[in-house]
């Protein structure tokens, strides 16, 4: 029987340093007990509170936790990652340099005799017309590409906050 894991919007970076540190702590701490039990996890959407991928940057918000998941796959593990919408802008760096499957739509699967529908479910609902809205803007190859023209020293704290204040509105990025 497979044991599969399933964690979602862990928001790394969101918070104060204090914060963040306790999320690590227990993030790495599940992490590190998932290694010799797990065969398959899957981050459902929102691991950071923020990711843009330029072609040579990435986020340096808690790279040891990337470090940790790549130490997940090279013991045999899948690790499944599901888009969320902190994290639209996912490259092929996870693919590429961790070992990740990167999921931008939904999926069925079978497991264990189960099927499971897994999505990160924002922009699902019949009533998130603004947000699917949103999401198509966001998507767009040509946003994206004019986006990464921004020094990431600028870009990547500039999401940060519209992240933000986004969530103090109570509303989705």
């Amino acid at each position: 029987m497979e044991k599969i894991y399933f964690i979602s919007d862990v928001h790394l970076g969101a918070h104060s340093a204090r914060i963040e540190e306790i999320k690590l702590q227990r993030l790495s701490a599940f992490l590190a007990n998932m290694q010799n039990h797990a065969n398959i996890l899957y981050i459902v959407g929102d691991l950071y509170d923020f990711w843009f991928e330029y072609r040579h940057a990435i986020p340096k918000v808690s790279l040891r936790i990337l470090f940790q998941l790549n130490q997940l796959v090279e013991a045999g593990i899948q690790v499944n990652y599901f888009t969320g919408n902190h994290d639209l802008w996912i490259g092929d760096y996870l693919q590429t340099q961790i070992g990740f499957e990167v999921y931008r739509e939904p999926y069925s699967v079978t497991h264990n005799n189960v099927q499971l529908f897994i999505a990160h479910g924002d922009g699902l609902a019949k009533g998130e017309k603004r947000l699917r809205f949103l999401k198509r803007i966001f998507n767009n190859p040509i946003n994206i590409a004019l986006y990464r023209l921004i020094h990431p020293d600028i870009g990547l704290p500039l999401m940060k906050l519209f992240a933000k204040k986004s969530r103090e509105r109570g509303e989705n990025p």
